[in-house]
């Protein structure tokens, strides 16, 4: 045990020292994270775009049905009916931006000379502050192009002009004085309107009415359950196996690289067994895949706030990834007997796997066929659990199949580099 410790201790050793080995391990992996990661926060958000809204229609007044029409001419706003429940599930889900409310008296309450404004109803993640100031924006600028429409209307105006004396009678907080003077004002609005041509053109009175502007705003949080928070949910992943990959290839090319230089012929004199040799490079290899891991998932915790929604799955998925690479780095260790045969293969044999495996392409986006064929991929299997302890909320049994997996791969592709190694010796 102690050969096997020593080993590991000297190849982890020469890593460090090695400072443009260190970038492929560490900051080439980071610099996947973050880039792609931009791309596809800037390719979500980094322009407003359509916002897909939906809408509830509970007051079905000639005053709602112009307010809607005027909506739908907005062309950065994708309308779409919904009853409440759904709509509220809808941007719970991220699937809608928002929803509106249109309550039972809208039209009374919202409208001409209306009374409150609790008839409308704003539903939105309160983290979307952008999206709620464009989307206040555009109702109330909505909300005036109706009321403008409206009181070119006769008979709604007068139909308005009545019901809100009838309020003025019945109001308890209002003197006398005040109910006189308003009572003369609508009177003489209801006359204007009683003489009003219809044939000609009109301009709207008073300009747009006194309708209320402070929207009422329901704060509708976000379910991330089963879902990426951000686009660096779905690139850390992926990077944690750039940096895995890059240890692995790395400690292969120095397996061969002490067999060319004759280390490994000196090491083989003393009482070490090949096995003991194989098992500390596999050591080595296992605490810098450990230590690459968790350097990245730190810093995604501290500065890109990826969140593992699991802890010690995850802990055990970075366990089983590190294995698996372990045990292929044995295997594509001894398929050459130079460093640049040996350097061909590793990285040939990566980008095909990291191609097909999520690594260039998020499993999430990836084709149909592409997603059949990634099965094929270790990587794959490592990203999937990743995912599946950060965001996607894997149960215990659902990770365990990944875990077999990479655990099996590992011990069979090291076993298979331990023979073709002794096979070597012997030759």
């Amino acid at each position: 045990m102690r050969s096997i410790l020593t080993i590991a201790l000297k190849d982890l050793l020469e890593l460090s020292r090695d400072k443009f080995g260190l970038f492929w391990v560490i900051g080439f992996p980071l610099i996947m994270a973050v880039f792609f990661g931009m791309i596809l926060s800037f390719g979500g958000k980094g322009t407003m775009g359509i916002m897909y809204v939906g809408l509830i229609n509970d007051d079905k007044s000639a005053y709602a049905d112009t307010f809607i029409k005027n909506l739908h001419q907005r062309e950065s706003l994708s309308i779409q009916p919904y009853a409440l429940d759904s709509a509220e599930r809808m941007v719970r889900l991220g699937k809608l931006t928002a929803y509106i409310h249109l309550k039972k008296g809208f039209g009374d309450n919202m409208g001409i000379y209306g009374k409150d404004n609790d008839s409308l109803e704003i539903g939105i993640d309160p983290s979307r502050k952008a999206e709620s100031g464009y989307l206040q924006g555009m109702i109330v600028q909505s909300l005036f192009e109706s009321m403008q429409y409206m009181m070119k209307d006769k008979t709604f105006m007068q139909d308005k002009i009545r019901i809100r004396k009838q309020d003025i009678q019945s109001d308890t907080t209002m003197s006398l004085g005040e109910k006189k003077n308003t009572s003369q004002f609508f009177s003489a609005m209801e006359n204007y309107y009683a003489n009003m041509d219809t044939t000609a053109k009109q301009s709207s009175p008073m300009g747009g009415g006194d309708a209320k502007t402070s929207l009422k705003i329901k704060s509708i949080s976000r379910d991330y359950k089963g879902k990426p928070r951000s686009s660096f949910d779905i690139t850390f992943p992926s990077a944690i196996l750039w940096g895995i990959i890059a240890c692995a290839n790395a400690f292969a090319i120095s397996m061969v690289s002490e067999r060319r230089k004759g280390t490994y012929h000196r090491l083989r004199m003393t009482p070490i067994h090949s096995f003991q040799i194989l098992l500390g490079k596999g050591t080595a290899c296992f605490l810098a895949c450990l230590g690459s891991n968790l350097f990245l998932l730190l810093l995604g915790y501290g500065v890109f706030h990826v969140r593992a929604s699991t802890p010690i799955f995850l802990l055990m998925t970075s366990f089983c990834t590190a294995w698996c690479f372990v045990g292929i780095m044995s295997l594509i260790s001894v398929l050459g007997k130079t460093e640049q045969v040996v350097g061909d293969a590793t990285w040939g044999i990566s980008l095909i796997m990291m191609m097909f495996g999520g690594g260039m392409i998020p499993l999430i986006s990836m084709p149909v066929w592409m997603q059949k064929a990634s099965n094929f991929s270790p990587v794959k299997w490592g990203i999937y659990s990743m995912e599946g302890a950060i965001w996607r909320d894997f149960s215990f049994s659902e990770m365990l199949f990944s875990w077999s997996l990479l655990l099996s791969v590992g011990l069979i592709a090291f076993c298979i580099g331990w023979f073709r190694m002794r096979k070597m010796d012997s030759q």
